[in-house]
């Protein structure tokens, strides 16, 4: 048997009335068993229409022996029968329903992606959850509903843009921070090269680097609530060179006891730990990232090294953007945004 956490949605006719048929329907069906079901919240719209009327939301735990995909079909099946609509991307619906998470499956097809890839900074979603499946895991991310539900209420507004592509990553950020009135960190011009040994380089590298752990320092952040955007991700130095394989230097230093092991693993954790970790990380890997590419990379292989690196465990919610459209990917980060408050 595998649990299955569902969201639900609505914000058209009759939302509870809805709501409640859909449970209903649900709890019918005999290979679905109704283990927990949340209050409903009232939220309101994010993205599409600024006309739209306001949600009500929740969520249930199911366990069934069916598949996920026969789990994602039923649900479409009920979404159908009680009148849902697919006319416009964010738009006002008569009922959503969502699979989040089946057991501890991650799946990625055409059809169906688990988790459900943008749950992790949407409060809406998570509230609901969380109050129903607390010691449920994100299968990716590795922490419990709980524990997303209070990173969503009590982290520092922060959010890192990152991605292989400097210039992109620039504008996005610039963007951002316009429409949402934050305050702008960019990260410190890219030095020149000025010794062609890799010592020399090594040394530039540490300079980049302890310039923006500067701005991003936990001692220095300034006071209040308002929200800050960067156009740089203090990991995308540690965790392409050195985070992403702080887990296999400690196993090393472990067993061969080498001192130089233990001493980048100690000199990367104080580099993460001293600095303030985004709320919301955005991965922009558009199809076409030309220019301004992180230094020392081809596009696949800094683009392949930057993405496992953003989703090692206990990074935190991810929004990755794909589209080569600058304005589509504004408007997904914008409203991940507003999804997080």
């Amino acid at each position: 048997m595998a649990l299955c956490l569902i969201a639900l949605g609505a914000n058209i006719g009759d939302r509870r009335g809805t709501l409640e048929q859909a449970i209903a329907q649900l709890s019918a069906r005999p290979e679905f068993s109704l283990r927990a079901r949340s209050v409903w919240r009232e939220t309101k719209p994010i993205g599409g229409p600024a006309s739209q009327d306001r949600y009500l939301n929740g969520a249930v735990l199911i366990e069934t022996t069916q598949s996920p995909e026969a789990v994602l079909h039923a649900l479409a099946t009920i979404e159908n029968a009680l009148g849902r609509r697919r006319a416009e991307h964010w738009g006002p619906r008569t009922l959503d329903l969502d699979l989040l998470l089946y057991d501890q499956v991650v799946l990625n097809t055409p059809r169906l992606e688990l988790p459900h890839p943008r749950m992790a900074f949407r409060r809406f979603v998570i509230e609901p959850a969380a109050e129903i499946a607390p010691h449920m895991t994100h299968p990716v991310i590795g922490w419990t509903m709980r524990q997303l539900c209070e990173h969503l209420r009590f982290a520092i507004p922060y959010v890192a843009v990152t991605g292989v592509a400097a210039r992109q990553n620039a504008l996005l950020a610039a963007e951002l921070a316009r429409h949402t009135g934050a305050r702008l960190i960019s990260q410190p011009g890219i030095c020149d090269e000025v010794a062609s040994s890799s010592a020399g380089r090594t040394v530039e590298a540490e300079i980049e680097l302890a310039a923006r752990r500067e701005l991003l320092s936990v001692r220095r952040w300034p006071a209040g609530q308002r929200l800050v955007i960067s156009d740089f991700w203090i990991e995308q130095d540690l965790g392409i060179k050195q985070g992403f394989e702080i887990e296999q230097t400690r196993e090393v230093a472990r067993a061969h006891g080498h001192s130089s092991a233990v001493s980048n693993v100690s000199r990367v954790t104080e580099n993460v730990t001293s600095v303030v970790p985004p709320k919301l990380l955005v991965l922009l890997t558009p199809r076409t990232a030309e220019s301004a590419m992180l230094p020392g990379t081809s596009n696949t292989a800094g683009e392949q090294a930057l993405v496992q690196a953003a989703q090692r465990p206990r990074v935190g919610p991810l929004l990755r953007l794909t589209s080569d459209d600058p304005a589509a990917n504004l408007a997904q980060a914008l409203a991940a945004i507003a999804a997080m408050s």
